[in-house]
């Protein structure tokens, strides 16, 4: 087949080129300048179609003879792969067989060739595809401005790519680079030409975690906002402290985050329990302790964390109850205060000599019983006057201290006669002495009579101890009253009781005499000792009833109760008062000598 050229200048001066080709699809174009192309308007017809020149005809305007160009090749594309299917049959003058495909000669049917660099083509029959001419009997690139075809922008490699900086390289694989924008990421645009399309490129942006402002702060419980100010937070771990990254992209760093939990202290099970000795654990089940204060009960403080509110808290002391100084040893008084317990708490005392008590323990410590001891006595009974040298290691006595009774009365006639008053008596207990030093000991006697037909009663003397003094009982008066004393002399009674007073109380009958109305008994130990000092009886007026006249218990002297009878006398060392005597001529009794008596504790330990 011939491939041919023609030009004829047009209307407006341009030139008119006519193509003919094959009808097969394969364009050929032949650009005749004439050396030199002008940048004036050029009007394009570009004829396609049988060698009559029937086929098909486009024509393109155009000031831009490149874009133009381009036009004209998409418009010739789609004409011909709208005009031209395979068809059944070809001939070698006509064959209408589409771009890449030839005439088979032999069947006269089209077929496609594979190389687009056909080999074996001539003027009459080149066979090369669009943008080739054959050139030496090869297809071969043709480098005239009619070869160009339009370009496509296409991104190149930097974009889709990570930088850290805006990137100048690698921008386009195809097209025209645009400025690049922005910050990071960055954006640039490949521009197509002969009107190919621009396509939009940009870079990825490197993005580091970054902890939010929830990082190293303190919540109550788990944080759920302001985890990352930048990247991408995972799942939040833990019960307090909680921690979480915050993912970068791209090849950013990660970042590690922590918060705390707000903790308020709360005391352990050591508050308000007892202990010996100070607390060292379970102080805090939250938050943290103090150092513990204190002897006993004992304090801290729980300290809440990260702005937790604190706790106080505290411990008692278990005291074991202990016996005071009183335990185990003698006291002859109800022991009291600090005698009892040395610690713990004492409770009533019990008995009456020796005592007992309990030390109660203090906040779950144990309990002591406590007692004293019953005393053993060293006694020392004095019947008169003497030196009484203290034994070593006593520094305290009990004394007993009686004077000596008064003497009894009579009167002229008959009847009348009064009882004596017993000696007067004290009971002193604790008495200081010094070991080894010597008291004087003085034993008052009995009081006589005194008179003629008629008799009055003469006073008993004071006994002594040291310090210590008893006077004696007064003597009845003649025709008067009984004596007064320790116990009362008994007074007058005509067929009636007329007896001496007993352990202190005032005698019996007419005018009779007043007792101290104090216990006589030594000691007050009425298991040991009777009640000394009693007052003498009085007269009966010859009643003949022994009953009414006897003298106050114990030692008072008798009365009479027979005609022209002398009263009794009062025992010796008891201190009793001298009975009343009847008849002018008969006088009362004498009253009985005192007595001094000291006691001390021999078993004290």
């Amino acid at each position: 087949m011939a491939c041919a050229g023609k030009g004829r200048p047009d209307r407006n001066g341009g030139i008119w080129l006519t193509m003919t080709g094959r009808g097969q699809g394969a364009f050929e174009y032949l650009l005749i300048l004439g050396g030199v192309v002008l940048a004036a308007a050029v009007t394009i017809i570009i004829v396609q179609g049988s060698a009559g020149e029937v086929n098909n005809t486009l024509s393109v305007a155009s000031n831009d003879y490149l874009s133009a160009l381009a036009n004209q090749q998409q418009n010739i594309e789609k004409n011909f792969s709208e005009k031209y299917a395979t068809p059944a049959g070809c001939s070698y003058s006509n064959p209408p067989c589409r771009v890449s495909q030839d005439c088979n000669s032999s069947n006269n049917s089209c077929y496609a060739y594979l190389n687009t660099t056909r080999n074996g083509c001539d003027y009459n029959n080149p066979g090369c595809p669009f943008g080739y001419s054959c050139r030496y009997n090869y297809c071969q690139p043709d480098k005239s401005a009619a070869a160009a075809s339009l370009v496509n922008g296409a991104c190149g490699s930097s974009s889709g790519a990570v930088f850290t900086s805006v990137p100048s390289a690698n921008l386009c694989s195809a097209g025209t680079a645009s400025a690049v924008s922005g910050s990071g990421p960055w954006a640039w645009t490949c521009i197509g030409s002969y009107g190919g399309t621009t396509v939009g490129c940009s870079t990825i942006v490197v993005v580091g975690g970054a902890c939010g402002s929830s990082n190293g702060a303190s919540f109550p419980s788990i944080p759920s906002t302001n985890l990352c100010s930048a990247g991408t937070a995972s799942a939040v771990s833990g019960s307090g402290p909680w921690a979480w990254f915050c993912n970068g992209s791209f090849g950013g760093a990660n970042a590690s985050c922590l918060a705390n939990r707000v903790t308020s202290g709360v005391c352990g099970s050591s508050n308000g329990a007892s202990f010996y000795s100070i607390p060292t654990t379970n102080l805090c089940s939250a938050g943290t302790a103090s150092t513990v204060s204190g002897s006993g009960p004992w304090a801290w403080t729980c300290a809440g964390l990260y702005g937790g509110t604190p706790a106080s808290c505290s411990a008692n002391k278990k005291v074991n109850g202990s016996c005071g100084s009183a335990n185990g040893h003698v006291r002859t008084a109800i022991p009291a205060g600090s005698d009892l317990c040395s610690a713990g708490t004492a409770s009533a005392v019990s008995g009456s000599g020796p005592w007992s008590w309990t030390c109660a323990g203090l906040y779950g410590g144990s309990n002591a019983s406590c007692a004293t001891l019953a005393p053993t006595y060293a006694v020392v009974q004095f019947t008169a006057n003497a030196t009484w040298t203290v034994p070593a290691g006593i520094t305290a006595v009990d004394v007993y201290v009686l004077g000596g009774g008064g003497g009894g009365s009579s009167v002229g006639g008959n009847g009348g006669g009064r009882g004596g008053g017993g000696g007067y008596s004290r009971n002193t207990f604790n008495y200081a002495v010094t070991p080894s030093a010597t008291v004087a000991v003085v034993v008052g006697a009995g009081g006589g009579v005194t008179g003629a037909y008629g008799f009055t009663g003469v006073n008993g003397s004071a006994s002594s101890f040291g310090s210590i003094v008893a006077n004696g009982g007064a003597g009845a008066l003649s025709g008067g009253s009984g004596g007064n004393g320790g116990s009362g002399g008994g007074g007058a009674c005509s067929s009636c009781s007329a007896n001496g007073g007993t352990n202190g109380s005032n005698g019996v009958g007419s005018s009779a005499g007043t007792g101290q109305g104090t216990s006589t008994v030594p000691f007050l130990d009425s298991v040991n000792y009777k009640p000394l000092g009693g007052g003498g009886g009085g007269d009966s007026y010859r009643d003949g009833v022994p009953s009414h006249v006897t003298g106050g218990y114990y030692g008072g002297g008798v009365g009479c109760a027979s005609d022209y009878c002398t009263g009794g006398n009062g025992a010796a060392n008891t201190g009793g008062g001298g009975g009343g005597g009847d008849g002018g001529s008969r006088s009362g009794g004498s009253g009985g000598s005192g007595i001094v008596i000291v006691r001390y504790v021999n078993n004290s330990g």
